[in-house]
C-alpha cells in the first residue's frame, strides 16, 4: 500500500508540473499576443495620425480655395457691376431716368426692399454714357448727344423685352437643355415679331407725347429711323447676348454637375472625416483606459520603486557610513604606518649611523684585537653578554630589512592608484571636453541658421516694400485701384503663403520634435517596459511567493487539523496506553497470582508426590511386610483386614487431592476467563482499526480516479488551449494581412484624392469665376425701376420678380453648400431623434444585466476611478456609434436620391473602408472572446490546481494517518503475540483450548440464564393463577408448606438425591403437562407439595 501510495504521489506531482508547465506556455502565448495587439495599436494609430493629418490638410486646403473663391466672385462682381466708374446706384425718387456724367457715390444693396428702390440718378440725361455693361444688362437704352430725353414708353417695350430674357434664364437655371431649345425658339419668334409690336407702341408712346397732329413730321420722321436702327442695333446685340447666354448656361450646368460631383465627394470626405474623427475619439478613450491603467501600474512601480529607493537609500547611507569608518580607519592606520615608517628610517638611520660607528669601532678593535690576539686566545672565549648583545643586534637588523621591503611594496601600490586616478580623470576630462564642443557647435549651427531666417526676414520686407512702393505708383493710374487690390490680395496671398510656410515650418518642426519626444518616449517606454518586465519578474515571484504562502497557510491549516488529529490520536493513544498498562498491572496481578497458585500447586504436588513416595514406599513395605505375610500364611488373614482399612484412608486422601485441584482448576478458569474477556476487547479493537483500513483504502480509490478524471480534463482543457491558440494565430495572421491590405488602400486612395484635389482646383476658380450673381443682380434691378416707373407693369412682372429672387436664393444656397430647409430638416431630425436616443439610452440603463460575481472577484484590483473612466468611455461609444449610425442613414439617404451615375471612386473606397472596418471590429470582438476564453481556462485551471493541491494534501494526510494506524496495529499485533507467547511460556496453557472451553462456558450461561428468566415467569403466572384460586386457608398452607421446604436441610447426601428426584427439571411443557393431570382429592395434597417443590426448585 506505501509503495502504491508513493507512486500514486509521484504521478500527481508529475501531472502538477506539467500543469504548470502548460500553464507557463499559455502566459508566454499571452504575452506574444498581447505583443502583437500592441504592434497592431501602433500601426493603427499611426494610420490614424496619417488621416488626421490628411484630413487638417485637405481642411486648410478647403479653406484656401474658398476664401480664393470668394475672392474671385467679389472681383467678378466688382468688375461685372462698375466696368466705369462714372456710374453709381441712388435710391429712386419717382422722377425720369437720366443718365448722369458725374460721380455720385455708390450704394451696394442686398435685400428685396433696397433692389425693389433702387434707380438711376436722373440728371444730365444728354451725355453718352450708360449706367452698366451692354453685355449683362439690356435695360438701359444708350442715347445719342442730339437726343436729351427718352420717354417712358421706350423704357417700358424695353423692360417687356428685358422680362422675357429674365423668364428664359430661370428657366435655363432649373433645366438647361430643354430650356435652350425652347429659348431658340423663343427668341426667333420675337426677332420676327418686335418691330411689328414695337412700331405701334412707339408710335403710340410718340403720340402720347406730342400734341395731336394729322401725320408725322420731319422731326417725328427722323426719331421713327433712330428708333429703328436703334432696334436693329438691339436685335443684334440681344442674339450676341443670347448665344453667349447659351455658352455661360451650358458652362454654368457643367459647373453645375462638377460642384454636385464636388459636394458629393465633399460629403464622403466629411463622413470620412466624421468616422475617423470617432475612431481616433475610439482610440483616445481606449488610450485614455490604458494610460490610467498605466497610470496606476505606474504609480504602483513608483511605490515600489521609492520603496526599493528608501531601503537603497538606508542601504546605500550605511554602506557609505561603513565606507566612511573603514576609509578613516584606513587613514589612521596609513597615519600610524606612516609614523612608523618615519620612526623606522629615523630608526635605520641611527642603526646605520651606529653601524658605521660600530665598524669604526669594530676597525679599531681590530686592530687592538691584532695587537690583543695572544691576550683573546688566552682567554678562550668571548663573554657570554657581548654574544648576547651581538644575536639581538642581527635579529633587529633582519626586522628592519623586512619592513622595509613591505613598506616599499605599499608605496609602489599606492602609487599604482595614483596613476590609475589620474587617468580616470584625464578620460573624464576628454569626455567633458567633447561634449562641450558638441554643444558648442549645435549652438553654433543654431545661430547660423537663425542668421539666415533673419536675412531671409530682411529680404522680404525690402520685397514687400518694394512691392508696396510699385503699387502706390500703379494706384496713380486711371485701373491703379483694380491693379492695386489685385496687388494687395497677391500680397496678402503671399504673406498667408509665408505665414503657412513658417506654420509648415514650425509644424514641422514641432513634428520633428515630437518624433524625437516619441523616440525619447520610446526609450522612456522600452526603459519602462524593462523595468516592468523586471517588475513583472518581481511580481510574478511576489505571486508565486503568495502562492506559496496560501499553500503553506493552507498547510499550516491542515497541519493544525493533523495536530489536532494528532492530539486526539495521541489522547486516544495515551487512553489505550493506559488501558494498556491497566491491562498490564491486571496481567502482572494475574501472572502473580498464578505464580503464587503455581507455587501452591507445585508444594501440594511435592506434598502429594511426597505423599504418594511414602505411601508407595509403605505399600512396598506392606508388600514385603505381605511377601512375609504370605510365606508366613498364619498372619495373613488379620493383616488383610488392616491393610484394607489403611488403602481406604489412602483412597480418602486421594479424593482430598483430587477435590483440591478442581478447585485450583477453577481458579485458573476464572482467570482464563478474565484473559479471554481481554482479548476480545483487543479483537475488538483490531476489527475497528481493519474496518478504518478498508475505509482509507475506498477513500484512496476514489481520491485516485478523482485524479484521474482531472488529469483527463486537463488534457482536453490543454488540447482545446492548443486548438484555440492556433485559431488565435491564424486569425491574427489573416488580420495583419487585412491590416496591410487596408494601409496600401489608404496610401492609394491618399494619392487619389490628391490628384482629385488638384484636379478639381482649377475645374472650381473657373465656376467661381463664371458666377451669374451680378447678372441676376443687374437684371432685378433693373426689374424693380421698370416696375417702379409703370404702375401697369406690376401686376405682369411680379412674378418675373419672385422667379428672380428664387434664382438669387438657389445661387446663394448652391455657393453656401446647404439649403435652410436642409438645415430645417436637419434640426427637425435631431430634434425627433433625441428622444429616441433617450428612449434607447434608458432601455439601455434597464437592460443591463448584473455584474458577474466572478468578473467583479477578479477585478477587485482596480479602483472607482477606472470604474467610472470605463462606463463614461462607453457611454461616449454608445452615443458615437449612434451618431455614426444617423450619418450612415443620411448619407445613404442622400446616395439613394443621387442617380446612379454619380457613384465615384469614394463611394467605393468609403465602401471597402467600412468593410474593413467592420471586418475589424468583428477581429476585434473575437479577439476580446479568445481573451475572456483564456481568462476563463486560466482560472479553471487554477480552480484545478486548487482542487488537486487539497485533494494531494488530503491524500498525505490520510497516508500519514494510514501510516499511524498501521503503526499502532503493528504495535498491538506485536504486544499480542507477546503476550501470548509470554502466557504459552508461562502457563503452559494453549490458548485456544482455553477460549473454547470459555466460549462453551458462556453458552452454556447464557443458557442457563434464558432458563431462569423463563422458570421466573412460570412462576409469576402460577402464583397469580394460585392466588387467583385458592382461598386464603388454602394459600396460608402453601405459604406454610414452602417455608418449611425453605427451613428443610437435608442431612445427608442420600436425602438430597431423593429430593432431586423428586424435584425435576420443570419447564414449560413439564409444567401444562402437570396441570393437565387430574386432580383427586387424596392427591391435593401431594400436587400442593410438588408445586410447592416446583416453586421451590423454580427459586
Amino acid at each position: 500500500m506505501e509503495n502504491l501510495l508513493s507512486a500514486s504521489l509521484s504521478q500527481e506531482q508529475e501531472i502538477s508540473r506539467e500543469l504548470h508547465r502548460r500553464v507557463r506556455d499559455l502566459q508566454i502565448l499571452e504575452r506574444d499576443h498581447r505583443g502583437r495587439l500592441e504592434k497592431l495599436e501602433c500601426v493603427s494609430r499611426q494610420a490614424q495620425e496619417k488621416a488626421a493629418v490628411l484630413a487638417a490638410a485637405r481642411d486648410a486646403l478647403a479653406m484656401q480655395l474658398s476664401f480664393a473663391a470668394y475672392g474671385l466672385m467679389l472681383a467678378d462682381t466688382w468688375r461685372l457691376m462698375i466696368p466705369d466708374s462714372n456710374v453709381a446706384l441712388m435710391p429712386y425718387s419717382g422722377k425720369t431716368m437720366k443718365v448722369s456724367p458725374e460721380l455720385p457715390p455708390t450704394h451696394m444693396y442686398s435685400s428685396r426692399d433696397a433692389l425693389e428702390n433702387c434707380e438711376f440718378v436722373p440728371a444730365n440725361i444728354s451725355s453718352n454714357k450708360c449706367v452698366c455693361s451692354p453685355v449683362t444688362c439690356d435695360v438701359c437704352v444708350q442715347a445719342y448727344s442730339v437726343f436729351p430725353m427718352v420717354s417712358a414708353s421706350v423704357q417700358t417695350v424695353e423692360v417687356e423685352s428685358q422680362c422675357v430674357g429674365v423668364q428664359s434664364c430661370e428657366e435655363s437655371i432649373k433645366n438647361a437643355l430643354a430650356v435652350d431649345q425652347r429659348q431658340r425658339r423663343f427668341s426667333e419668334s420675337n426677332e420676327a415679331d418686335e418691330p411689328l409690336q414695337k412700331r405701334p407702341r412707339n408710335m403710340k408712346s410718340q403720340s402720347t407725347m406730342t400734341h395731336t397732329t394729322e401725320g408725322p413730321t420731319e422731326r417725328e420722321q427722323f426719331y421713327l429711323e433712330q428708333i429703328e436702327t436703334l432696334q436693329k442695333e438691339k436685335i443684334s446685340l440681344r442674339r450676341g447676348h443670347e448665344t453667349e447666354r447659351r455658352d455661360s448656361l451650358q458652362h454654368h450646368s457643367n459647373l453645375e454637375g462638377e460642384m454636385e460631383v464636388m459636394r458629393q465627394e465633399l460629403e464622403e470626405a466629411q463622413h470620412d472625416k466624421c468616422s475617423l474623427i470617432f475612431r481616433l475619439e475610439e482610440a483616445q478613450d481606449q488610450r485614455d483606459e490604458v494610460k490610467l491603467n498605466y497610470i496606476q501600474r505606474i504609480e504602483e512601480l513608483k511605490g515600489d520603486i521609492s520603496r526599493y529607493k528608501d531601503m537603497y537609500e538606508q542601504e546605500k547611507k550605511i554602506l557609505c557610513r561603513s565606507y566612511d569608518d573603514r576609509i578613516k580607519d584606513v587613514e589612521k592606520e596609513r597615519d600610524l604606518q606612516e609614523e612608523r615608517v618615519r620612526q623606522l628610517e629615523f630608526q635605520l638611520s641611527n642603526f646605520r649611523q651606529e653601524l658605521e660607528i660600530v665598524s669604526v669601532s669594530i676597525a679599531n678593535d681590530m686592530v687592538e684585537f691584532d695587537s690583543d690576539m695572544e691576550n683573546v686566545l688566552s682567554q678562550g672565549r668571548k663573554s657570554p653578554a657581548k654574544r648576547a648583545d651581538d644575536g639581538e643586534l642581527v635579529k633587529k637588523i633582519r626586522e628592519l630589512v623586512k619592513s622595509e621591503t613591505t613598506l616599499r611594496q605599499k608605496i609602489h601600490d599606492l602609487e599604482k592608484k595614483e596613476c590609475a586616478y589620474r587617468e580616470t580623470i584625464r578620460e573624464a576630462d576628454k569626455i567633458m571636453s567633447s561634449h562641450v564642443t558638441s554643444y558648442k557647435q549645435r549652438i553654433e549651427e543654431l545661430e547660423a541658421t537663425t542668421e539666415q531666417q533673419l536675412s531671409k526676414i530682411q529680404q522680404l520686407e525690402v520685397s514687400e516694400e518694394r512691392l508696396r512702393a510699385s503699387l502706390r505708383n500703379n494706384n496713380r493710374t486711371s485701373e491703379g485701384a483694380r491693379i492695386s487690390d489685385l496687388l494687395d490680395r497677391l500680397i496678402e496671398t503671399e504673406n498667408s503663403e509665408l505665414k503657412l510656410k513658417e506654420r509648415v515650418w514650425t509644424l514641422e518642426r514641432s513634428e520633428k520634435e515630437l518624433q524625437i519626444k516619441l523616440m525619447e518616449g520610446e526609450k522612456n517606454n522600452q526603459s519602462l517596459r524593462g523595468e516592468l518586465r523586471d517588475q513583472e519578474e518581481l511580481i510574478h515571484r511576489l505571486r508565486s511567493l503568495e502562492t506559496e504562502n496560501n499553500a503553506l497557510a493552507v498547510e499550516l491549516t491542515q497541519a493544525q487539523e493533523s495536530a489536532r488529529k494528532i492530539s486526539e490520536m495521541q489522547q486516544s493513544e495515551s487512553f489505550l496506553r493506559g488501558r494498556v498498562e491497566e491491562l498490564e498491572v491486571s496481567e502482572n496481578m494475574l501472572r502473580e497470582t498464578l505464580h503464587q497458585a503455581d507455587l501452591i500447586l507445585a508444594q501440594r504436588e511435592r506434598k502429594l508426590r511426597d505423599q504418594v513416595s511414602s505411601l508407595q514406599e509403605e505399600v512396598q513395605a506392606y508388600k514385603a511386610q505381605l511377601e512375609i505375610a504370605l510365606s508366613n500364611e498364619y498372619g495373613a488373614r488379620e493383616s488383610e483386614v488392616s491393610y484394607k482399612k489403611q488403602l481406604e484412608e489412602l483412597k480418602s486422601r486421594l479424593a482430598d487431592a483430587e477435590r483440591e485441584l478442581k478447585e485450583s482448576s477453577s481458579e485458573t478458569m476464572s482467570h482464563e476467563t478474565q484473559h479471554r474477556s481481554e482479548v476480545t476487547k483487543l479483537r475488538n479493537q483490531l476489527k475497528l482499526s481493519n474496518s478504518q483500513l478498508t475505509e482509507l483504502d475506498r477513500l484512496n480509490c476514489e481520491l485516485r480516479d478523482r485524479v484521474l478524471a482531472a488529469e483527463a480534463e486537463g488534457q482536453r482543457l490543454a488540447k482545446e488551449l492548443e486548438e484555440h491558440s492556433r485559431r488565435h494565430e491564424q486569425d491574427l495572421i489573416t488580420f495583419n494581412l487585412q491590416i496591410s491590405s487596408r494601409d496600401s488602400r489608404l496610401e492609394e486612395m491618399e494619392h487619389h484624392l490628391e490628384q482629385m484635389s488638384h484636379v478639381h482646383a482649377a475645374s472650381e476658380l473657373d465656376t467661381l469665376a463664371a458666377s451669374p450673381i451680378a447678372a441676376l443682380h443687374t437684371s432685378v434691378s433693373a426689374l424693380t425701376t421698370a416696375l417702379k416707373s409703370c404702375a401697369s407693369c406690376k401686376e405682369t412682372q411680379s412674378g418675373n420678380l419672385n422667379d428672380v429672387t428664387v434664382q438669387l436664393g438657389t445661387l446663394a444656397e448652391l455657393l453656401e453648400g446647404q439649403s435652410n430647409s436642409d438645415i430645417d430638416d436637419f434640426v427637425s431630425d435631431t430634434d425627433e431623434e433625441e428622444p429616441h436616443e433617450a428612449e434607447n439610452l434608458a432601455h439601455e440603463a434597464t437592460s443591463t444585466p448584473p455584474p458577474n460575481p466572478l468578473g467583479e472577484g477578479q477585478r477587485e484590483h482596480s479602483s472607482g476611478d477606472v470604474v467610472n473612466c470605463t462606463s463614461g468611455g462607453r457611454l461616449k461609444r454608445d452615443i458615437r456609434r449612434r451618431s455614426r449610425r444617423r450619418l450612415e442613414e443620411h448619407s445613404s439617404s442622400r446616395r439613394l436620391a443621387r442617380p446612379q451615375g454619380s457613384s465615384t471612386i469614394l463611394e467605393e473606397l468609403e465602401e471597402k473602408v467600412r468593410e474593413l472596418e467592420e471586418a475589424i471590429g468583428r477581429k476585434e470582438e473575437e479577439l476580446r472572446l479568445a481573451d475572456n476564453e483564456n481568462h476563463e481556462l486560466n482560472s479553471q485551471l487554477q480552480r484545478r490546481d486548487q482542487a488537486l493541491s487539497q485533494k494531494g494534501e488530503e491524500v498525505d494526510y490520510l497516508n500519514s494517518t494510514l501510516a499511524s494506524l498501521r503503526q499502532q496495529l503493528m504495535h498491538t499485533m506485536e504486544d499480542y503475540e507477546r503476550s501470548k507467547l509470554s502466557l504459552q511460556a508461562k502457563h503452559k496453557v494453549d490458548l485456544e483450548k482455553l477460549t473454547e472451553r470459555v466460549e462453551k462456558l458462556m453458552k452454556e450461561a447464557e443458557e442457563l440464564a434464558k432458563k431462569g428468566k423463563l422458570k421466573d415467569t412460570i412462576i409469576s403466572t402460577l402464583a397469580n393463577q394460585i392466588r387467583a384460586i385458592l382461598r386464603s386457608g388454602n394459600m396460608s398452607v402453601v405459604i406454610n408448606q414452602l417455608r418449611r421446604l425453605q427451613e428443610v436441610r437435608p442431612a445427608d447426601s442420600a436425602e438430597k438425591e431423593g429430593e432431586d428426584a423428586i424435584s425435576t427439571d420443570f419447564d414449560v411443557d413439564a409444567v401444562c403437562s402437570l396441570l393437565d393431570q387430574p386432580i383427586e382429592p387424596d392427591a391435593l395434597t401431594t400436587n400442593l407439595v410438588l408445586v410447592c417443590a416446583f416453586l421451590v426448585n423454580l427459586s
